[in-house]
């Protein structure tokens, strides 16, 4: 399926065997790779597969002293190759459906890391992804996805819609604020088309927000813009306006970073 979601976009792909080890047992008997985590990855090769931009399904190569096939836990394998790489993003791609209730759902490594604690209200593989996710983001990587792997092309509709159809979390803070360009105003017009129609915003029109552009500013996710504010300033005081986020990122904490960027522009 991951192979099928990847050549589904003109990419090529092959499987590879990168990573190697040993069985081994916690104190919890769970199983796991023994010795340091970059000893086991096969950097070089993984490397050389990237750099001629074909895209490497790392297969496991395992032994142990009775030759059998232990089974390994794929959730820390993810994590080790990414870190290993220096990848910017992880995708882990489950084989259940324990993230079915967090699909679009966003978190920051505070905000992650608080969750897995509520083991009472988590189920314990989620608790460790999003404490394995938010240790993750700590170290280097900018995002991870958790996804799940039996949902057809879920790979593309979590990193090419704005939506998302899985779990992500972040570095702190996520995504940029920047004042608005003239490429802009067509953008925010279609997510604030909305809000007006509902009366929530007072109508705008394009000739409106060019005659005072530098006023406005918008939260940009990769690539894509979710949220604007405006500051409209005199002598006298700032006026905010304009502040909006899109629906399907609401809940995020995207307002409240657009509202404290405003009162810092005021100030």
């Amino acid at each position: 399926m991951i192979m099928k979601d990847l050549t589904a976009i003109g990419l090529k792909v092959m499987r590879v065997e990168a990573v190697t080890g040993h069985e081994g047992r916690d104190d919890d008997g769970a199983i796991y790779l023994l010795g340091d985590d970059a000893e086991n990855v096969n950097k070089e090769c993984l490397c050389n597969f990237l750099a001629s931009k074909m895209v490497p399904v790392v297969a496991v190569t395992c032994s142990d002293q009775r030759d059998s096939s232990p089974l390994f836990d794929l959730d820390d394998l993810a994590f080790d190759v990414g870190k290993c790489l220096k990848a910017n993003k992880i995708i882990v791609l489950t084989a259940d459906d324990c993230i079915a209730d967090f699909t679009g759902s966003e978190y920051s490594v505070t905000e992650a890391r608080a969750m897995a604690e509520e083991r009472s209200v988590l189920s314990g593989r989620v608790s460790r992804l999003l404490g394995k996710a938010a240790e993750a983001c700590e170290e280097l990587v900018e995002r991870v996805h958790v996804l799940d792997g039996l949902r057809d092309y879920a790979i593309l509709a979590e990193l090419f819609s704005n939506e998302g159809v899985g779990l992500m979390v972040h570095r702190d803070p996520y995504g940029q604020i920047r004042q608005a360009k003239n490429s802009d105003v067509s953008e925010i017009l279609s997510i604030i088309r909305g809000a007006v129609m509902e009366s929530e915003l007072l109508p705008r029109h394009s000739a409106d927000i060019l005659s005072c552009l530098e006023d406005y500013f918008i939260l940009e996710i990769d690539g894509n813009v979710v949220g604007t504010v405006a500051v409209h300033s005199s002598d006298a005081f700032s006026e905010l306006a304009c502040l909006f986020v899109k629906r399907n990122h609401e809940g995020a904490g995207h307002g409240k970073r657009l509202v404290d960027h405003a009162e810092g522009i005021a100030e």
